[in-house]
Parts: structure tokens; sequence; C-alpha cells
């Protein structure tokens, strides 16, 4: 979660652990938008996709660039930014 509000910029509303150390739900305020998180340890299925639609407006294409940047690391890219 640290990560999610370092990369948005965010306030975390809430932060609901489970027994494994993660989290089974967390909200963050980023940029009055809320970003819902479920973090799943368990019976992990490869190849769910996650994606995130945030309309920043004119003008909100450093809050894009600055998640990316930050998110990309680690991650398989399949349509670069």
């Amino acid at each position: 979660m640290s990560l999610y509000q370092k990369a948005f910029n965010a306030e975390i509303l809430g932060l609901y652990p489970d027994d494994n150390g993660g989290y089974m739900h967390s909200e963050l305020n980023a940029h009055s938008q809320i970003l819902a998180v479920s973090e799943i340890t368990e019976k992990l299925v490869i190849g769910n996709t996650m994606q995130f639609c945030f309309h920043f407006g004119d003008g909100g294409e450093a809050h894009v660039k600055k998640a990316y940047e930050m998110l990309k690391d680690g991650a398989t890219i399949k349509v670069p930014i």
C-alpha cells in the first residue's frame, strides 16, 4: 500500500489487514478518486490482470507519469505509456 500511496500521492482512507501480513481491503484517495485495493496471497491465478482508469483531465499527465514510473519497476509492461 505504501507504494500505491507514493505513486499516486494518495491519502490512506482505510486499511483492513489479513492474517498473512497483507491487506484484504484498503482504500486510498488518489487526487479525489477512490482507489480500492485487495491483495490476494493464496490461490493466485496466473494471468489475471489489474487495470486502473483515472480521469485527471487536462494537465493531469504528470500524475499519470509519476505513478507509471513508480509502478513499472518489476512489472511486465504490455503497452508502454
